[in-house]
């Protein structure tokens, strides 16, 4: 079948799957590379119901690619394990491969060759694609199928790359850093596209980023990612019902804040960021200065030390 003129149909695409359970379920997953006494990955638990967009985010050298490479059975752990609609990483069958889209943040291996023949090169890989959908997803993302890879810009080629890990029609899509190379002003253009359009077939997305504005008004879960651990994680709106910033008389702030992530002293007061507030901790600590409703970016900079009392990113003050 020649592809080069509108991509004709051929085959329909992957088994619609169930909605229930879960993509990806990851525990206490530890990853160290070489002598290093530090560790990528420091038991990791993970969990990605099936049919979420979930964001892994965090600075670089946190283990987002380490987690999705590792979950993909492309690295090897030291301990833990990593399922993948209930398979082993390390042992994932053709059948489950198959299900799975994944952009690396590596480069397409091939540069002299035009979009189509690299769609013609993935094709290959699986038993089953639908070119109807690849003509769908050319129109969407505004891909010319006909340029070479190398004669495209950075962000133009980054755009083909998506369209490869989406072309066929995974019930799994795994995406690292996918903004990379985009300008500002198309990058939640194509997110938005993007997701959009998969989620019109129930596929589960699981993404990393640093771009933590945009992770936020795309996706329906999301994990924080720290020096390798997991330190929030859930779903969106319901991390953002128990994550506060906390402004305490001196006198009065614990030594340690249930679901702590970071502090900072204010003179006599300090600025803790939680991630268990609740009605208890409100009673407890009713002479609390303010409390505060903070973004995803903020809680970042908490947990790398940086920001805790809103100086430089201010929250949405709400009662307790």
């Amino acid at each position: 079948m020649n592809p080069t003129s509108s991509i004709e149909a051929s085959l329909a695409g992957a088994p619609s799957t169930s909605m229930t359970g879960n993509a990806v379920e990851i525990r206490g997953l530890t990853k160290r590379y070489g002598s290093s006494a530090d560790l990528a990955l420091d038991g990791l638990d993970l969990t990605v119901p099936r049919g979420s967009v979930f964001g892994l985010v965090g600075g670089n050298g946190s283990g987002k690619t380490t987690t999705l490479r590792t979950m993909l059975g492309l690295n090897l752990q030291d301990s833990g394990e990593a399922l993948v609609f209930g398979e082993d990483s390390r042992r994932l069958s053709k059948a489950t491969r198959q299900r799975i889209g994944y952009l690396s943040e590596d480069e397409f291996p091939y540069d002299d060759i035009a979009v189509v023949d690299a769609l013609q090169f993935v094709r290959g890989f699986f038993d089953e694609w639908d070119w109807d959908w690849c003509d769908h997803l050319v129109e969407r993302l505004g891909v010319d199928r006909r340029k070479r890879l190398d004669g495209m810009s950075k962000g133009q080629r980054r755009l083909a790359e998506v369209l490869l890990a989406v072309a066929p029609s995974p019930d799994l899509l795994v995406l690292d850093d996918p903004a990379i190379g985009l300008d500002p002003s198309v990058r939640r253009s194509v997110l938005w596209t993007l997701l959009e359009t998969v989620q019109e077939r129930g596929t589960t997305v699981l993404f990393s980023s640093h771009i933590l504005q945009d992770v936020e008004r795309v996706v329906d879960h999301v994990g924080i990612l720290h020096q390798g651990k997991l330190r929030v994680a859930g779903e969106l709106d319901e991390i953002k019902e128990r994550v506060r910033r906390v402004i305490l008389p001196g006198h009065s702030a614990p030594e340690i804040l249930e679901g702590e992530l970071g502090r900072e002293q204010l003179g006599s007061e300090v600025a803790i960021v939680t991630s268990s507030w609740s009605e208890a901790l409100a009673d407890r600590f009713a002479d609390a200065i303010s409390v505060d409703r903070i973004n995803l970016e903020e809680m970042f900079l908490a947990m790398s030390g940086e920001a805790v009392s809103g100086e430089k990113l201010s929250g949405e003050e709400v009662s307790r």
